[in-house]
């Protein structure tokens, strides 16, 4: 698969091929929690993202997951 680059709203930027990809990088590069599984850091990151913009993010699968934070512009593809 093609590799796709993603700025998020704290201006980082994460290289991905695949949105399992995504979470993973997400997850390492973490201040709160680079520790556990992806699927304890999505659960983790939807919690605080709900607290910090009143706003639930689907963490049912990886790809679901960034699709959400897509579409709420916390993350955007860039070229």
């Amino acid at each position: 698969m093609k590799e796709k680059r993603y700025r998020l709203a704290d201006g980082g930027i994460i290289t991905a091929s695949t949105a399992t990809e995504f979470v993973r990088k997400l997850h390492k590069s973490s201040y709160f929690e680079s520790r556990g599984t992806d699927n304890e850091y999505m659960i983790s990151f939807c919690d605080r993202y709900h607290l910090l913009f009143g706003k639930a993010v689907n963490i049912s699968t990886p790809e679901s997951f960034l699709s959400d934070l897509l579409e709420q512009r916390y993350v955007e593809i860039i070229e």
